[in-house]
């Protein structure tokens, strides 16, 4: 995501830089809270993921889908991937 600020106005907009859309708009006091949310989502996902993730988003154009793939294999038999399954199925057991 990208953040835009509008002229002189407070005003902030979260835009995703692969798809031409306002994600959200808000003023400069909510970008703060906003932007803290985001990293704490981050944050909470398995760090292997995110790091496979940002290396994914800035690989070359055409080594897109391989690079893809081969992340989602890595990531297919990581043990927070499986801890993650067997929690899920363990919920529905219940």
């Amino acid at each position: 995501m990208k953040v835009l600020q509008i002229g002189e106005a407070p005003l902030y907009l979260l835009v995703r830089l692969n798809r031409p859309h306002v994600k959200n708009a808000m003023d400069g006091f909510a970008l703060g809270a906003a932007a803290i949310a985001l990293a704490a989502r981050i944050s909470a996902q398995d760090s292997l993921a995110t790091q496979l993730t940002k290396k994914v988003m800035h690989a070359p154009r055409d080594s897109h889908p391989l690079v893809e793939q081969l992340a989602q294999a890595l990531l297919i038999e990581s043990p927070e991937k499986i801890a993650r399954m067997n929690a899920f199925l363990d919920k529905n057991r219940k």
